[in-house]
């Protein structure tokens, strides 16, 4: 890894900033005190400076992707998820599905927030 300092720390961060590190994938990551982990008996906290969703597959889909969910870091709107999602997995394109965010079906192009949580869902039916 090699060293990164940001100039400030983000709203909400840490109070003081002990490391900063860039690992090989890219993703700046930090490491100080005042976090809400513990690591050594101090608090530390690991903030991502780019937002991670995680998207879970369900039914047929969950076979075409080859697991039941994935996460994607940086990725800000539905619509660019969707981008993403068929850059992994070409095949998807040829299955009908909904989407949620945070368990509501939506159809909008929904601006998503850190920790979100998505779901490909195929059609189903009920009985």
């Amino acid at each position: 890894m090699r060293a990164f300092r940001p100039p400030n720390p983000p709203k909400g961060g840490l109070k003081e900033w002990k490391d900063f590190k860039v690992p090989p994938w890219g993703v700046p990551i930090a490491i100080g005190i005042g976090g809400k982990m513990k690591a050594g008996g101090k608090k530390v906290g690991v903030i991502s400076f780019f937002m991670e969703v995680k998207v879970l597959f369900f039914g047929v889909l969950s076979e075409v992707a080859g697991t039941s969910f994935k996460n994607y870091i940086g990725v800000k709107s539905v619509n660019d998820l969707k981008l993403r999602i068929i850059d992994d997995f070409p095949e998807i394109v040829h299955y009908n599905y909904r989407i949620s965010v945070n368990n509501e079906i939506t159809d909008n192009n929904l601006i998503l927030e850190p920790g979100d949580e998505i779901a490909l869902m195929p059609p189903f039916a009920g009985g």
